[in-house]
C-alpha cells in the first residue's frame, strides 16, 4: 500500500462485494475515528440537553440551600445542605420532570411519556444525595460554583464552558 488510491482500492473493493449501506459503513467510519478537534463536539439532543440543564439546577439548589431550615443556616455540612435538598419537594418536582422515561407508542415510534410513574420513588434518599454530592464535586459543578460566586447565586446561562459535553 503505497499511494493513497492505492490504500483505498482494498477497502472499496472489499466493499464492494458486502451489502453494506454506505450509510451505515460512513456512521460506522464517523463513530470509530473522530474528527481531529481541540472542542468537544456538544451533543443537543433532548436527552443531553436535559442533563445540563439538571446539573445546573442541582448546583444552583445546593449553592443557594433550598430546603435548609432557616435557623442553622450558617452552621450547617455541605453534606447535611445537600440532604436537606433532596428531601425538599420542590427537588422531588424538579426530579420528576428532568428525568423523563422514553416509551414506545403504539405506532412503533420512541416518544416522552409524560403519563408516567413517579421517577423519583425509584431511589432512596441517600441515593439521590450521593447523586447530587458528585454532581457538586464534579469538574463541571466546580465550575458552576465559581460562575455562582460571581453571578450571586443566579443559575448562569451565558457562560459557554458550562454546555460543553
Amino acid at each position: 500500500m503505497g499511494t493513497d488510491k492505492d490504500r483505498w482500492t482494498e477497502l472499496i473493493g472489499y466493499l464492494n462485494k458486502t451489502p453494506a449501506k454506505p450509510e451505515s459503513v460512513l456512521n460506522l467510519v464517523k463513530n470509530t475515528w473522530k474528527p481531529k478537534s481541540n472542542k468537544p463536539i456538544v451533543k443537543t439532543d433532548p436527552h443531553n440537553i436535559i442533563r445540563r440543564a439538571w446539573a445546573l439546577m442541582v448546583v444552583s439548589g445546593i449553592y443557594n440551600k433550598h430546603g435548609v431550615p432557616k435557623k442553622p443556616k450558617r452552621k450547617i455540612t455541605i453534606t447535611n445542605q445537600i440532604l436537606y435538598f433532596c428531601e425538599a419537594d420542590s427537588y422531588k418536582i424538579n426530579y420528576n420532570l428532568f428525568h423523563p422515561i422514553k416509551t414506545k407508542a403504539k405506532d412503533g415510534v420512541m416518544e416522552w411519556n409524560e403519563n408516567r410513574e413517579d421517577t423519583f420513588s425509584k431511589k432512596t434518599l441517600l441515593q439521590h444525595a450521593k447523586n447530587c454530592r458528585k454532581l457538586w464535586d464534579s469538574p463541571k459543578g466546580k465550575i458552576l460554583r465559581k460562575e455562582m460566586i460571581k453571578t450571586k447565586g443566579k443559575i448562569p446561562v451565558t457562560h459557554s464552558p458550562l454546555f460543553e459535553v
